[in-house]
């Protein structure tokens, strides 16, 4: 899977918890990795977060392979080419994500990591549903939001009863609604920290 579709299913994982997508940290132009000094106004409040060089990231930045500093380089050069205000809001939506309780932030991880597993087919099928997410409007999505963590302690065979009120589920085969309902309820695959159970299959 290439890094450009990874990159466009992380938003819609946030977006499960959140009202929009958080991205990684912003790198210096030497390359260590920090928060960069930026504010956000939210509510007529003013967050600032300021970042700081310490001797761990400077020793994590020379133990780096050189490779992977030329993509923290690049990495930080696309944060600067973005607009100031879509900075501020990737900021302040990190720092919501940040206030998530463990087990939502261990459920984001979790999924990212299953879409990654999947098998070509199995990502086809996510992809459809993250474009529907994506044309629902805020309201439909937000009560969709919350009754997807309302059923996370339910059985799967419990969880695709109540999920086919949707009608964009119900209208999936059998199989398309066993991937969706394992991509949001299942544990990652063997192998993949934190996680047990085989990739979701059709």
């Amino acid at each position: 899977m290439s890094r450009s579709r990874l990159r466009w299913i992380v938003p819609f994982l946030a977006a499960l918890l959140l009202p929009a997508a958080a991205v990684p940290a912003a790198a210096d132009p030497a390359g260590t990795v920090r928060d960069r000094p930026e504010r956000s106004r939210q509510g007529g409040l003013l967050y600032a977060r300021a970042g700081e060089i310490t001797p761990e990231k400077l020793e994590r930045w020379r133990s780096m392979p050189p490779e992977d500093r030329e993509k923290i380089r690049e990495r930080y050069q696309r944060w600067k080419r973005l607009p100031p205000e879509r900075r501020e809001r990737i900021l302040e939506r990190r720092r919501l994500l940040r206030q998530l309780p463990d087990r939502e932030r261990r459920f984001l991880h979790e999924r990212r990591e299953i879409y990654r597993q999947a098998r070509p087919e199995e990502k086809r099928v996510i992809e459809r549903f993250v474009r529907r997410w994506k044309e629902m409007p805020p309201a439909r999505r937000h009560l969709l939001r919350r009754k997807i963590a309302e059923l996370r302690d339910l059985t799967p065979s419990e969880r695709d009863g109540r999920l086919m009120d949707w009608p964009f589920y119900a209208r999936l085969s059998p199989g398309e609604r066993n991937v969706v309902n394992r991509f949001l309820y299942s544990e990652p695959p063997a192998g993949v920290p934190g996680g047990s159970q085989e990739a979701p299959h059709e």
